[in-house]
């Protein structure tokens, strides 16, 4: 619980800080239940719900405005969850076997996996505005930049790009220039040693 034990401050709301603490409270008494039941597979279920509910609570410890979106998992979900937390370790401690008690286990592990599942929706969704928020700032800060002749205009961009395109057709002729001209040199030598031969050979 020490994600949650991070956010025991009021947030200013009373309705807020009571729905948080409720939450805690459950999360808690799941904790509780996991502590006596010996299936590691469940357990570890358990333990991904607990730190999921805690990035919740401190989602809306952050922004209370959010409060409304984790109502229903908190006044149903979680209270639903840690119902079926306790049935199974009842199970459990009873020593309870047959073909129905493995059955119940069976579905109360799928049913954790539902239930995980959905807690990671309802985190994405939770910070998919502030996502939105970010993103509409860096737009209206572009805008701005623009506006005040802060960054380059796409003429400025295109003009650098013709720029960049002329110096490398330059730099091409340059080095095409030289590797002509090293030939010249090349053909007028070799004509030169051509030349100074042909007296010995008519003698």
């Amino acid at each position: 619980l020490k994600a949650c034990k991070r956010c025991r401050a009021t947030t200013g709301d009373p309705d807020v800080d009571a729905l948080l603490e409720k939450g805690r409270g459950m999360i808690a008494e799941i904790r509780a239940e996991n502590d006596r039941i010996p299936d590691s597979a469940l357990s570890d279920k358990l333990e991904k719900l607990e730190n999921l509910c805690a990035e919740v609570f401190r989602a809306v410890y952050d922004k209370p405005a959010k409060a409304p979106q984790i109502r229903k998992f908190m006044d149903y979900y979680l209270p639903t969850t840690l119902k079926m937390v306790r049935g199974f370790r009842t199970l459990d401690e009873r020593g309870i076997t047959g073909a129905q008690a493995q059955d119940a286990r069976r579905r109360i592990g799928d049913a954790l996996d539902v239930v995980v599942h959905g807690c990671q929706r309802l985190l994405k969704n939770l910070y998919r505005d502030d996502v939105l928020d970010l993103t509409t700032d860096i737009d209206v800060l572009e805008q701005m930049l623009r506006r005040d002749g802060l960054t380059e205009s796409d003429l400025e961009r295109a003009a650098a790009q013709a720029r960049e395109a002329a110096r490398i057709d330059a730099e091409a002729n340059r080095i095409s220039r030289e590797r002509a001209a090293r030939g010249n040199v090349s053909a007028q030598g070799g004509q030169a040693s051509a030349t100074a031969t042909r007296p010995n050979d008519r003698t």
